[in-house]
């Protein structure tokens, strides 16, 4: 699959992206603060999170997951999208990055339309237990925002977090969290264990020359 169809494709889910975290700042929903380790079953996924995680337009069946937590002065979205049968299983850099530009595209674009701007900076490769990814900042219409963009075995996934105290300590923690079980639980749906604090060695910043493993096999 070329580069510039990879790209169209993902630039949609860049203009899903601004206009849930734009409402998910003009909600006026409960704040849930206690925080938590989240699983995501269908994408073999567990995370530390700060907050009550809740779905926002999850389907299982059309490969997308989306969910969203907030709390007193910040707030994250986590979106996985499962991979085309055409990408390949083990981490592949240049994939990484068709859909990292079709994102900022979708973002730039919708930004726009709502009259606000989109900037992104690259901060450095990443990894963790079962992904390979790469770390950015930047802003939506002034917010300080913290990305995360990585691929999995199965999975494309983004975490994406808004700290109003500019403060990007409880980010860090929440992406050295992240966890992805190749071997995975097929079954959809989630689940909330107790708080636990995120294991520093999960997640940390990787050179460019440097990917994860894969296992092999599929999930159903």
């Amino acid at each position: 699959m070329t580069s510039s169809v990879v790209s169209a494709r993902i630039k949609i889910l860049g203009l899903f992206f601004v206009v849930c975290l734009f409402s998910l700042f003009s909600s006026a929903g409960p704040v849930f603060a206690e925080p938590t380790t989240f699983n995501e079953k269908q994408a073999g996924l567990s995370v530390w999170l700060p907050g009550q995680p809740q779905p926002v337009s999850t389907s299982a069946t059309a490969g997308m997951l989306n969910y969203m937590v907030k709390t007193d002065d910040s707030a994250y979205q986590i979106i996985l999208r499962k991979k085309e049968a055409s990408w390949p299983r083990d981490f592949n850099e240049d994939l990484l990055d068709q859909i990292i530009e079709g994102l900022k595209a979708g973002f730039k674009d919708s930004a726009e339309k709502q009259g606000s701007s989109s900037s992104f900076q690259f901060v450095a490769g990443a990894e963790g237990k079962g992904w390979s990814g790469k770390r950015f900042t930047g802003t939506l219409n002034k917010m300080p925002l913290s990305y995360l963009f990585g691929l999995s075995r199965d999975w494309f996934f983004s975490v994406t977090a808004v700290n109003t105290s500019k403060d990007d300590t409880e980010a860090n923690k929440v992406f050295a969290s992240l966890v992805f079980d190749n071997k995975g639980d097929s079954g959809a749906g989630s689940d909330n264990e107790g708080a636990a604090k995120p294991d520093q060695s999960q997640g940390s910043e990787k050179s460019d020359d440097s990917s994860a493993s894969a296992e092999d096999g599929d999930l159903d």
